[in-house]
């Protein structure tokens, strides 16, 4: 063998963990985007310049989700209110799948309108408030939306039945993780620490074996359905993985009225009061399961923190969503037209026959000519 190709071999060898040494491994990033889910999909653009004051943006949006009698969106309206912090210009852009925009009680400014982006520029002179209603285009609107609910007619009443449509998998791997590391993460990430906001690493003993997991943001659902004029069956329930089936007795139009927040996932230490107390004490699962757990709930809180933001926040800055979902009542048809006015069908249809025979009329005698 030549001095090269043994050094090609020496090299390669080297760049292959020993057995039994330790790797590092990354985690699910709580701060990560993925679909399905916001910010409802719009066609590639050129990104439009982001320019704030010092103290950045803070959000709050509501997300008015009309339904009809079977559970189907109809139409969604997203009110999204931007508090510009500090002193300085703004520019900013806010893509969404637009229909149109108009400006929302508060606001201290205008905002504009491109295709498929809320524009906003100004001053603010130690804070402002940039308040805009949008209505949304529905087949992108509705996917990214957090809950659907499907209704079935039955004796009786009807069947509603709630989905969390959060799901999503997220790629990450299993292997020889001690409690020493994964418990004060879970600490960490329970009480708004690093693990909270940045993307963590573990080492792991005798090799790393890819994965994936399915992780669902909580959404935490109050809210109320009734029949007609009868009576009103509470809802309240925190929905994950399983859906929530609800009996509705009685007859006439449903009236569904609900409010929907994505929260962050239950990380209550067992029998103790943190993760690191459960593990003294014995009473936190084994090793790997306290691994799936800390990788289930930075995937959940990725999720609860997308769909926190509905609309984009330029730099990512903090915000909060709540979705509103009511049924509404169905479109009247249009009234048949009154044959006074003599646009009834029947004499469209006469006038139109008559305007044909006169023009074949007009071109026989032409020909004749």
């Amino acid at each position: 063998m030549s001095v090269r190709g043994a050094a090609i071999v020496l090299a390669a060898l080297a760049a292959v963990p020993a057995a039994g040494a330790a790797e590092l491994a990354s985690l699910p990033s709580p701060t990560e985007v993925r679909p399905p889910g916001p910010p409802p999909a719009v066609p590639p653009a050129p990104p439009s310049p982001t320019v704030v004051p010092p103290g950045g943006l803070r959000a709050a949006q509501r997300v008015a989700v009309d339904l009809d009698g079977s559970g189907r969106v109809r139409a969604v309206r997203a009110t999204q209110r931007l508090v510009v912090v500090g002193t300085g210009d703004y520019t900013m852009g806010i893509e969404a799948p637009l229909r149109s925009v108009v400006p929302a009680a508060a606001t201290e400014s205008e905002p504009g309108q491109r295709r498929n982006r809320i524009l906003w520029r100004g001053f603010s002179a130690g804070g402002r408030v940039l308040a805009a209603r949008a209505d949304l285009r529905v087949p992108p609107a509705a996917r990214a939306l957090p809950l659907s609910v499907r209704v079935e007619r039955v004796d009786g009443g009807l069947r509603l039945r709630l989905e969390n449509g959060t799901t999503t998998r997220v790629p990450t791997f299993a292997g020889s993780v001690g409690p020493a590391q994964t418990a004060p993460l879970l600490d960490e990430l329970r009480s708004g620490g690093p693990a909270a906001s940045g993307q963590a690493s573990v080492r792991v003993d005798g090799g790393i074996r890819p994965r994936s997991l399915a992780v669902v943001a909580p959404l935490r659902i109050d809210g109320s359905a009734r029949l007609g004029g009868g009576p009103s069956r509470p809802i309240e329930a925190l929905l994950e993985r399983d859906p929530l089936v609800v009996q509705v007795e009685g007859s006439g139009r449903l009236r569904l009225d609900l409010r929907v927040r994505a929260v962050a996932p239950d990380l209550a230490p067992p029998g103790a009061a943190t993760w690191r107390a459960a593990v003294r004490a014995g009473t936190a699962p084994a090793a790997p399961v306290l691994l799936e757990r800390l990788q289930l709930a930075l995937g959940a809180t990725a999720r609860a923190r997308q769909y926190d933001a509905y609309l984009p926040v330029p730099l990512a800055g903090p915000s909060e969503t709540v979705y509103r979902y009511r049924t509404v009542a169905a479109r009247a048809a249009p009234p048949p037209a009154d044959p006074a006015d003599g646009r009834s069908p029947l004499v469209v249809a006469a006038f139109l026959a008559g305007a044909v025979l006169a023009a074949a009329g007009a071109l026989v005698a032409w020909a004749h000519l």
